[in-house]
Protein backbone atom coordinates (compact mmCIF):
# COMPACT_ATOMS: atom_id res chain seq x y z
CA UNK A 1 0.00 0.00 0.00
CA UNK A 2 1.04 3.96 0.01
CA UNK A 3 1.08 5.37 2.90
CA UNK A 4 1.27 9.31 3.79
CA UNK A 5 2.23 10.02 7.43
CA UNK A 6 2.54 13.66 8.57
CA UNK A 7 4.82 14.29 11.50
CA UNK A 8 6.97 11.52 9.73
CA UNK A 9 10.28 12.55 11.69
CA UNK A 10 8.71 12.72 15.23
CA UNK A 11 8.80 10.79 18.19
CA UNK A 12 5.82 8.49 17.34
CA UNK A 13 5.89 8.95 13.65
CA UNK A 14 9.24 8.37 12.72
CA UNK A 15 9.08 4.83 14.33
CA UNK A 16 5.55 4.31 12.59
CA UNK A 17 6.90 5.35 9.44
CA UNK A 18 9.92 2.98 9.64
CA UNK A 19 7.28 0.16 10.82
CA UNK A 20 5.17 0.23 7.68
CA UNK A 21 8.57 0.42 5.40
CA UNK A 22 9.92 -2.62 7.17
CA UNK A 23 6.53 -4.15 6.41
CA UNK A 24 7.02 -3.77 2.72
CA UNK A 25 4.33 -0.63 1.79
CA UNK A 26 5.74 2.45 -0.02
CA UNK A 27 6.19 5.38 2.75
CA UNK A 28 6.28 9.03 2.16
CA UNK A 29 6.38 11.02 5.10
CA UNK A 30 5.81 14.96 5.47
CA UNK A 31 8.75 16.89 7.58
CA UNK A 32 9.30 20.49 7.65
CA UNK A 33 13.14 20.58 6.66
CA UNK A 34 15.90 18.89 4.40
CA UNK A 35 18.09 18.01 7.55
CA UNK A 36 15.08 15.70 8.44
CA UNK A 37 14.17 14.35 4.78
CA UNK A 38 17.76 13.26 4.91
CA UNK A 39 16.44 10.95 7.83
CA UNK A 40 13.54 9.50 6.49
CA UNK A 41 15.60 9.08 2.97
CA UNK A 42 18.25 6.96 4.75
CA UNK A 43 15.15 4.57 5.89
CA UNK A 44 13.69 4.02 2.88
CA UNK A 45 10.93 6.88 3.27
CA UNK A 46 10.20 9.15 0.42
CA UNK A 47 10.43 12.70 1.95
CA UNK A 48 8.28 15.36 1.50
CA UNK A 49 9.21 18.95 2.84
CA UNK A 50 6.50 21.29 3.79
CA UNK A 51 4.27 21.97 6.73
CA UNK A 52 0.47 21.74 8.05
CA UNK A 53 0.44 25.62 8.27
CA UNK A 54 0.22 25.16 4.20
CA UNK A 55 -1.24 21.69 3.33
CA UNK A 56 -1.69 23.27 -0.54
CA UNK A 57 2.32 21.61 -0.67
CA UNK A 58 1.18 17.63 0.44
CA UNK A 59 -2.53 17.33 -0.37
CA UNK A 60 -1.81 16.12 -3.66
CA UNK A 61 0.43 12.89 -2.52
CA UNK A 62 -1.98 12.54 0.24
CA UNK A 63 -5.07 11.49 -2.75
CA UNK A 64 -2.61 9.59 -3.87
CA UNK A 65 -1.89 7.04 -1.29
CA UNK A 66 -4.11 4.06 0.26
CA UNK A 67 -3.74 5.01 4.03
CA UNK A 68 -3.25 8.74 5.58
CA UNK A 69 -1.96 8.51 9.13
CA UNK A 70 -1.79 12.40 11.25
CA UNK A 71 0.87 11.84 13.84
CA UNK A 72 1.78 15.64 14.04
CA UNK A 73 0.84 17.47 16.46
CA UNK A 74 1.91 20.98 17.99
CA UNK A 75 0.71 21.79 21.04
CA UNK A 76 0.45 25.50 20.98
CA UNK A 77 -2.55 28.28 20.67
CA UNK A 78 -3.27 27.23 17.49
CA UNK A 79 -3.28 23.20 17.73
CA UNK A 80 -7.23 23.04 18.23
CA UNK A 81 -7.85 24.38 14.78
CA UNK A 82 -4.77 23.40 13.01
CA UNK A 83 -5.15 19.79 13.55
CA UNK A 84 -9.11 20.22 12.91
CA UNK A 85 -8.09 21.90 9.52
CA UNK A 86 -5.71 19.05 9.03
CA UNK A 87 -8.56 16.13 9.19
CA UNK A 88 -10.97 18.07 7.29
CA UNK A 89 -8.38 18.94 4.47
CA UNK A 90 -8.15 14.97 4.42
CA UNK A 91 -11.63 14.48 4.39
CA UNK A 92 -12.05 16.71 1.25
CA UNK A 93 -9.12 14.75 -0.07
CA UNK A 94 -11.13 11.20 0.24
CA UNK A 95 -14.42 13.12 -1.80
CA UNK A 96 -11.73 13.53 -4.87
CA UNK A 97 -9.94 10.27 -4.44
CA UNK A 98 -11.18 7.18 -4.64
CA UNK A 99 -8.02 5.37 -3.82
CA UNK A 100 -7.78 6.75 -0.12
CA UNK A 101 -9.10 3.58 2.08
CA UNK A 102 -8.46 4.84 5.84
CA UNK A 103 -7.66 7.67 7.86
CA UNK A 104 -5.17 7.06 11.12
CA UNK A 105 -5.40 9.39 13.76
CA UNK A 106 -3.28 9.95 16.51
CA UNK A 107 -4.99 11.03 19.36
CA UNK A 108 -4.16 9.76 23.30
CA UNK A 109 -5.84 8.21 26.71
CA UNK A 110 -5.77 11.82 28.28
CA UNK A 111 -8.88 12.29 26.50
CA UNK A 112 -10.68 10.19 29.39
CA UNK A 113 -9.17 12.26 32.26
CA UNK A 114 -7.57 10.40 35.74
CA UNK A 115 -9.58 7.87 36.40
CA UNK A 116 -9.62 5.31 39.81
CA UNK A 117 -12.02 2.50 37.09
CA UNK A 118 -10.08 0.68 34.64
CA UNK A 119 -11.05 2.23 31.71
CA UNK A 120 -11.99 0.88 27.82
CA UNK A 121 -12.85 2.65 24.64
CA UNK A 122 -16.34 2.76 26.32
CA UNK A 123 -15.03 4.89 29.11
CA UNK A 124 -16.48 8.09 29.48
CA UNK A 125 -14.95 11.01 28.04
CA UNK A 126 -13.68 13.24 30.42
CA UNK A 127 -10.66 15.33 28.93
CA UNK A 128 -7.76 17.15 30.93
CA UNK A 129 -8.18 20.69 29.98
CA UNK A 130 -5.17 20.80 27.70
CA UNK A 131 -6.55 18.55 25.48
CA UNK A 132 -10.41 19.46 25.68
CA UNK A 133 -10.30 20.23 21.95
CA UNK A 134 -9.75 16.38 21.28
CA UNK A 135 -12.68 14.19 21.53
CA UNK A 136 -14.43 16.57 19.09
CA UNK A 137 -11.55 15.50 16.32
CA UNK A 138 -11.87 12.16 17.35
CA UNK A 139 -15.49 11.78 16.63
CA UNK A 140 -14.87 14.25 12.98
CA UNK A 141 -12.54 11.29 11.86
CA UNK A 142 -14.78 8.11 12.95
CA UNK A 143 -18.10 10.06 11.75
CA UNK A 144 -17.19 11.23 8.24
CA UNK A 145 -18.99 9.36 5.55
CA UNK A 146 -16.40 9.55 2.98
CA UNK A 147 -13.15 7.14 4.08
CA UNK A 148 -12.34 4.70 6.80
CA UNK A 149 -11.49 6.37 10.26
CA UNK A 150 -9.38 4.98 13.00
CA UNK A 151 -8.32 6.73 16.16
CA UNK A 152 -5.29 5.43 18.12
CA UNK A 153 -5.11 6.86 21.37
CA UNK A 154 -1.79 5.85 22.88
CA UNK A 155 -0.48 6.37 26.48
CA UNK A 156 2.96 7.56 27.21
CA UNK A 157 5.21 6.48 24.98
CA UNK A 158 8.71 5.25 25.70
CA UNK A 159 11.72 3.56 24.27
CA UNK A 160 14.45 5.45 23.00
CA UNK A 161 15.07 9.08 23.63
CA UNK A 162 11.71 8.50 25.24
CA UNK A 163 8.80 11.70 25.49
CA UNK A 164 7.76 12.38 28.78
CA UNK A 165 9.99 9.59 30.63
CA UNK A 166 12.65 11.82 29.05
CA UNK A 167 11.55 14.46 31.42
CA UNK A 168 11.77 11.79 34.49
CA UNK A 169 15.15 10.94 33.54
CA UNK A 170 16.39 14.43 33.00
CA UNK A 171 14.75 15.86 36.47
CA UNK A 172 16.60 12.67 38.24
CA UNK A 173 20.07 12.56 36.59
CA UNK A 174 20.78 15.79 35.57
CA UNK A 175 18.91 18.28 38.01
CA UNK A 176 19.33 15.85 41.17
CA UNK A 177 15.97 16.43 41.58
CA UNK A 178 11.88 15.71 40.68
CA UNK A 179 8.85 17.58 40.69
CA UNK A 180 6.05 15.12 41.39
CA UNK A 181 2.30 16.73 41.05
CA UNK A 182 0.22 15.57 44.08
CA UNK A 183 1.58 12.74 46.06
CA UNK A 184 3.14 10.35 43.35
CA UNK A 185 0.59 7.32 43.40
CA UNK A 186 -0.67 7.99 40.06
CA UNK A 187 0.23 5.86 37.34
CA UNK A 188 0.94 6.51 33.69
CA UNK A 189 -0.91 3.83 31.27
CA UNK A 190 2.63 3.19 29.00
CA UNK A 191 3.67 1.61 25.82
CA UNK A 192 6.93 1.27 23.85
CA UNK A 193 7.18 2.76 20.80
CA UNK A 194 7.51 0.18 18.51
CA UNK A 195 4.66 -1.61 20.25
CA UNK A 196 2.18 1.53 19.40
CA UNK A 197 3.97 1.98 15.50
CA UNK A 198 2.72 -1.52 15.36
CA UNK A 199 -0.61 -1.00 16.25
CA UNK A 200 -0.86 1.65 13.71
CA UNK A 201 0.24 -1.25 10.96
CA UNK A 202 -2.36 -3.42 12.58
CA UNK A 203 -5.24 -0.87 11.98
CA UNK A 204 -3.87 0.17 8.58
CA UNK A 205 -4.19 -3.60 7.11
CA UNK A 206 -6.33 -5.29 9.07
CA UNK A 207 -10.34 -5.01 7.77
CA UNK A 208 -11.34 -2.31 10.43
CA UNK A 209 -12.97 1.38 10.01
CA UNK A 210 -14.57 3.98 12.21
CA UNK A 211 -13.27 2.99 15.41
CA UNK A 212 -10.87 3.90 18.32
CA UNK A 213 -7.94 1.86 20.50
CA UNK A 214 -6.43 2.21 23.03
CA UNK A 215 -2.49 0.98 23.09
CA UNK A 216 -1.56 0.89 26.44
CA UNK A 217 0.34 -1.53 28.58
CA UNK A 218 -1.70 -3.66 30.86
CA UNK A 219 0.14 -3.29 33.65
CA UNK A 220 1.67 -0.57 34.89
CA UNK A 221 3.74 1.57 38.07
CA UNK A 222 3.20 4.44 40.32
CA UNK A 223 5.25 7.70 39.57
CA UNK A 224 6.89 7.18 43.10
CA UNK A 225 8.03 3.31 42.18
CA UNK A 226 9.56 4.75 38.83
CA UNK A 227 10.92 7.46 40.09
CA UNK A 228 12.43 5.39 43.11
CA UNK A 229 14.44 2.89 40.75
CA UNK A 230 15.78 5.79 38.49
CA UNK A 231 17.18 7.10 41.95
CA UNK A 232 19.68 4.48 41.91
CA UNK A 233 20.93 6.00 39.10
CA UNK A 234 22.20 8.52 40.88
CA UNK A 235 22.78 7.12 44.07
CA UNK A 236 20.10 8.02 45.41
CA UNK A 237 21.44 12.23 45.34
CA UNK A 238 17.51 13.18 44.30
CA UNK A 239 15.30 16.08 46.15
CA UNK A 240 11.86 15.17 46.07
CA UNK A 241 9.15 18.06 45.85
CA UNK A 242 5.47 17.09 45.99
CA UNK A 243 3.61 20.05 44.45
CA UNK A 244 -0.25 20.26 45.10
CA UNK A 245 -2.05 20.03 41.54
CA UNK A 246 -3.46 23.07 41.69
CA UNK A 247 -0.20 25.10 42.54
CA UNK A 248 1.61 23.02 39.66
CA UNK A 249 -0.99 24.28 36.85
CA UNK A 250 -0.82 27.55 38.03
CA UNK A 251 3.06 27.41 37.39
CA UNK A 252 3.31 24.96 34.69
CA UNK A 253 -0.29 25.59 32.48
CA UNK A 254 -3.04 22.82 32.42
CA UNK A 255 -0.07 20.21 30.90
CA UNK A 256 0.39 19.50 35.16
CA UNK A 257 -2.81 17.55 34.89
CA UNK A 258 -0.85 15.05 32.14
CA UNK A 259 1.72 14.45 34.78
CA UNK A 260 -1.23 14.11 37.74
CA UNK A 261 -2.78 11.61 35.06
CA UNK A 262 -3.95 8.29 36.81
CA UNK A 263 -4.98 5.59 34.68
CA UNK A 264 -5.46 1.92 33.88
CA UNK A 265 -6.99 0.30 30.86
CA UNK A 266 -8.28 -3.34 29.56
CA UNK A 267 -7.21 -3.36 26.03
CA UNK A 268 -8.58 -6.46 24.72
CA UNK A 269 -10.92 -5.09 22.20
CA UNK A 270 -7.75 -3.83 20.24
CA UNK A 271 -6.17 -7.41 21.31
CA UNK A 272 -9.54 -9.14 20.00
CA UNK A 273 -10.17 -6.73 17.23
CA UNK A 274 -6.64 -6.44 15.35
CA UNK A 275 -4.32 -9.00 17.02
CA UNK A 276 -2.08 -6.15 19.15
CA UNK A 277 0.08 -7.41 21.90
CA UNK A 278 2.60 -5.54 23.32
CA UNK A 279 6.05 -7.23 23.13
CA UNK A 280 7.93 -5.17 25.30
CA UNK A 281 8.00 -5.89 29.11
CA UNK A 282 7.38 -2.77 30.23
CA UNK A 283 9.04 0.57 31.08
CA UNK A 284 9.95 -0.28 35.01
CA UNK A 285 10.91 -3.97 34.52
CA UNK A 286 13.22 -2.84 31.84
CA UNK A 287 14.53 0.46 33.21
CA UNK A 288 18.17 -0.35 33.24
CA UNK A 289 18.29 -0.55 29.57
CA UNK A 290 16.04 2.44 28.72
CA UNK A 291 18.14 4.54 30.78
CA UNK A 292 20.78 3.18 29.09
CA UNK A 293 18.95 4.08 26.27
CA UNK A 294 18.40 7.73 26.93
CA UNK A 295 22.39 8.24 28.07
CA UNK A 296 23.10 7.35 24.45
CA UNK A 297 20.90 9.68 23.12
CA UNK A 298 22.08 12.77 25.43
CA UNK A 299 26.07 12.25 24.42
CA UNK A 300 26.98 11.21 27.97
CA UNK A 301 27.12 7.30 27.80
CA UNK A 302 30.06 6.59 30.56
CA UNK A 303 28.22 3.96 31.91
CA UNK A 304 28.72 0.41 31.70
CA UNK A 305 26.73 -1.65 29.63
CA UNK A 306 23.92 -3.73 31.22
CA UNK A 307 25.53 -7.01 30.44
CA UNK A 308 28.74 -6.11 30.79
CA UNK A 309 31.03 -8.67 33.53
Amino acid sequence: MKIFITGATGYIGFAVAKTFRRAGHQVTGLTRNNEKAILLAKEEIVPIIGSLQNPDEFTKVAEQSDIIIHAAVDYNNDTADLDKNMIVRFIDAAKNSAKIKKLIYTSGTWVYGSSEEILTENSEIIPIKAVNWRPAIDKLVIDNPYLNGIVIRPGCVYGGHGNMTNDLFDSVINKNSANLIGNGSNRWPMVHVDDLAYAYLLAAEKDVSNTVFNIVEETSASINEIIARIKRFNNDRVELNFIPLEKAVHQMGNFAEAFAINQKFDTSFAKNTIGWLPKHKGFLNELELYYSSWKAYQNKYNIKFINEV
